[in-house]
């Protein structure tokens, strides 16, 4: 992650971001200072394939403009679709003539920017038509006012946030409504303990208090089951819809097989499913030579696949935030 990416380019970029749905193009000139920002998501590089969809959270403040920008090595189309607090919002085009070379850097940048009514968790889906290699940091306009980095704020069971507070003189001290839920430190680090809610307080010297409404959720990748009408006609599709880690520290990945054919699925043969973050590590991987099945035509069964924790190559991964698990392998089948 290029941590003084900004300062070279993304001052100078930021000062042309339009509105949501529209692009833009830098001027000449900027009188727009890295300051003048904060940044409250970076994803550092991601790798992703052709209409591979990459989800990205972060939580935005209201009554603030927003700005998401996408840095990448060469220009690439595709789409941004955006979720406020779970709902969908809208999506956004990203075309190849709406990216920006900088030869500071050597990175194009497309960007684009809104601003949220309320303090709210976003969600950006971002997929692009070819594979593509991007880093996207979403920034926020940096007022005069002592405000805290975020005053609503989603973590995952088990991992932790740093709040700040910008503009403040004096020390800020740090407290939280519910030790067992989440604990602060001295600098403003959130541990998330356990699924539940806490409200963390700054403090600041003049006796203004700041606070940040604190959601943990747990560590369980999950989403929305597929109907078997959505996998191509004649073909049978592996639908993960929820993956966590056991008490034994195994992987478990629950799943339906949806078959749109005309014929009995008998087996699969060589059946892999992958699991692998944002960035590309890989957590783990579930593979079996043959896998009996036997699922009548427009049908569809539930299974559950486990990886032994010896073979998991991430023992804590936040699951929440990974890429959709990528499934292959060859259906054997019957005639009627």
């Amino acid at each position: 992650m290029r941590t003084n990416l900004l300062k070279r380019v993304g001052a100078v970029l930021l000062t042309a971001v339009v509105t949501v749905g529209s692009v833009w193009s830098a001027p000449n000139e900027s009188k727009a200072a890295a300051n003048d920002y904060v940044s409250i998501y970076s994803s550092g590089w991601v790798e992703a394939g052709a209409y591979e969809e990459k989800s990205h959270e972060f939580n935005v403040s209201g009554d603030k403009n927003t700005y998401a920008l996408i840095y990448s090595p060469a220009v690439a189309a595709g789409t941004v679709t955006y979720y406020k607090d779970g709902i969908y919002e809208t999506v956004v085009p990203i075309n190849t003539d709406d990216w920006q070379y900088s030869s500071t850097t050597g990175y194009y940048c497309w960007g684009d920017t809104w601003k949220a009514t309320s303090d709210a968790t976003y969600k950006a889906v971002i997929s692009f038509e070819s594979s593509t290699y991007y880093d996207l940091e979403v920034l926020c306009d940096a007022g005069e006012k002592a405000e805290i980095s975020n005053t609503k704020l989603t973590v995952t069971e088990g991992f932790s946030h740093k709040l700040s507070v910008t503009n403040a003189t004096g020390k800020v001290n740090w407290s939280t409504s519910n030790k067992k839920v989440a604990t602060v430190s001295s600098s403003g680090l959130v541990k998330a303990k356990k699924n539940g809610s806490a409200t963390i307080t700054a403090t600041l010297s003049d006796g203004t208090k700041l606070t940040c409404k604190v959601s943990v959720k747990k560590n369980v990748y999950s989403k929305s089951k597929l109907p078997v009408s959505s996998v191509t006609y004649g073909k049978t599709g592996v639908d993960v819809y929820k993956i966590s880690y056991d008490k034994k520290g195994n992987l478990v990945m629950k799943a339906n097989i949806l078959n749109n054919s005309y014929h009995t699925d008998t087996k699969i043969k060589n059946l892999k499913i992958t699991v692998k973050t944002l960035t590309g590590k890989t957590v783990a991987v579930y593979s079996v030579k043959n896998k009996k099945i036997n699922i009548k035509a427009g049908g569809k069964k539930g299974f559950t696949f486990t990886v032994n924790k010896k073979n998991v190559k991430i023992k804590k991964a936040d699951l929440r935030n990974i890429s959709i698990p990528k499934t292959s392998g060859t259906v054997m089948y019957k005639a009627f």
